[in-house]
């Protein structure tokens, strides 16, 4: 699955708890301030929390939707943005850029008509239809090893996507089934080219899902070769993450992570800095001790030279 940050048309109770998230933090600072020695090369890339009741939320509701839609039937125009996104996908696995380009023009007006003589309810069905179709062909193929034409046509190129990137082991994909939820449900959004559109539009913690995987399983550059574009480097790509999740959410310590790859780049003066304004803006974040001596190692392997006056 390619990452949908925009130049990419690919396959990226509330009392309840409380008490407990308050012992966790607490619990959580304490180990770091005893465990951070100081000079510490940064090693832990912090990653966002999923909050997995909303994903099993968001799955029933799918489920429901999709029987909703079985029982009902979907208006004509509907099912003409289903067909159109099935032939782009079809057109992508099958490599026929020309296709894939004219069929996602006319899936975005088809979605323009159907919204308007039908209204969002209806396409809403139609995307948890075709996402509980492509979840079924995603389960196929791990059981069978074959990819079918339903997985061509809702997936695109998913299988090539997936073993280049390393996502695959045993033949089963590493993406959990949220995960494969979460990335269908903002890709939906994005060859639609309603990703930022309410209410199709992922929810942060649909975003928070999406990059967390990432972060922990980033995607890698094409083999080098002759006319290819070159490699970049798996920190370049996270970087990428960082900057791309902090610009949806505000809690997510990008700072701190952003001076972990720099760092990683061989950048230390700029990792330097990012540590130090983490540290201006933390409060009493448990990473305070662990981004305290993280610039301490930092600024160790600064040049003399590099050092301002």
């Amino acid at each position: 699955m390619r990452s949908v940050i925009p130049q990419n048309r690919g396959w990226r109770g509330q009392l309840e708890g409380w008490q407990l998230g308050v012992v966790a933090v607490g619990i959580a600072a304490t180990t770091a301030a005893l465990l951070a020695p100081l000079g510490a090369e940064p090693s832990f890339l912090p990653v966002p929390v999923v909050d997995r009741r909303e994903q099993a939320y968001v799955a029933a509701h799918d489920h429901a939707d999709a029987l909703a839609a079985g029982a009902t039937g979907l208006p004509f125009d509907v099912r003409v943005v289903g067909e159109r996104m099935r032939r782009f996908g079809a057109a992508s696995a099958d490599e026929m850029g020309g296709a894939a380009t004219v069929e996602l023009a006319e899936l975005r007006a088809a979605l323009v008509t159907a919204r308007k003589r039908h209204g969002d309810a209806a396409l809403l069905r139609l995307r948890a239809v075709q996402t509980e179709a492509f979840l079924a062909a995603v389960r196929r193929w791990e059981a069978t090893g074959r990819v079918d034409r339903e997985l061509d046509e809702l997936g695109g190129d998913l299988v090539r996507t997936a073993h280049a990137n390393c996502w695959v082991d045993g033949g089963r994909l590493v993406l959990t089934p949220a995960e494969r939820r979460t990335f269908f449900r903002i890709r939906w959004a994005e060859l639609a080219s309603v990703r930022d559109t309410v209410p199709f539009a992922p929810s942060l913690n649909d975003w928070r899902a999406y990059f967390r995987f990432l972060l922990e399983h980033p995607e890698r550059s094409p083999s080098s070769g002759a006319g290819s574009p070159p490699r970049v480097p798996s920190a370049v790509r996270l970087l990428g993450y960082v900057e791309a999740l902090a610009r949806r959410d505000p809690d997510y310590p990008a700072l701190f992570a952003r001076g972990v790859i720099l760092h990683r780049l061989g950048r230390y003066d700029t990792a330097g800095a990012a540590f130090g304004a983490y540290l201006d803006t933390a409060g009493e974040s448990s990473l305070r001790a662990w981004a305290r001596n993280h610039l301490v190692s930092s600024r160790a392997l600064v040049p003399p030279d590099d050092f301002e006056l």
